[in-house]
């Protein structure tokens, strides 16, 4: 038993995928309002101009003729990376994301351990401190002036 397929020239790649596309449609097509035999529902139509576009030829095993080798680098999009900076040096202590992740505004990234950030706490602490006795320094003024 032979079968049947079609060859198409190289050069002619996106025909080629037309005629391909278009016989399957073609030969997946049924009328529903007839009734076919078997051998009626292996056959298929094709029109004059696709038939002189496409050559048939017999089924057998050859070896590669043309094999494509190219090299290249996968980046990223630059346009959609956002950087992200910290604010004082330190030691990275665990990391809440992985690459790709998809993360939200507030979010912890990273945890770091930072010798700058331990004296900005105190320093926050200090002024809170600096701050309770103003107010309690302004209420009292503010009762004496009373």
């Amino acid at each position: 038993m032979k079968i049947k397929l079609f060859s198409i020239p190289v050069g002619k790649t996106i025909l080629g995928i037309a005629v391909v596309f278009s016989l399957l449609t073609l030969s997946s097509c049924k009328n529903s309002r007839s009734e076919e035999s078997d051998d009626d529902a292996k056959k298929f139509c094709m029109t004059d101009s696709l038939y002189k576009k496409v050559t048939f030829d017999t089924v057998r095993s050859e070896s590669v003729l043309n094999e494509l080798i190219l090299s290249g680098k996968i980046t990223v999009d630059e346009d959609k990376v956002a950087k992200v900076y910290p604010l004082a040096s330190g030691h990275v202590e665990g990391v809440k994301v992985s690459l790709g992740d998809y993360v939200e505004k507030g979010q912890v990234l990273v945890e770091i351990q930072s010798s700058d950030m331990a004296g900005i706490s105190d320093a926050l602490v200090a002024a809170q401190s600096d701050l309770a006795i103003a107010k309690k320094n302004l209420e009292a003024a503010e009762d004496m002036h009373k």
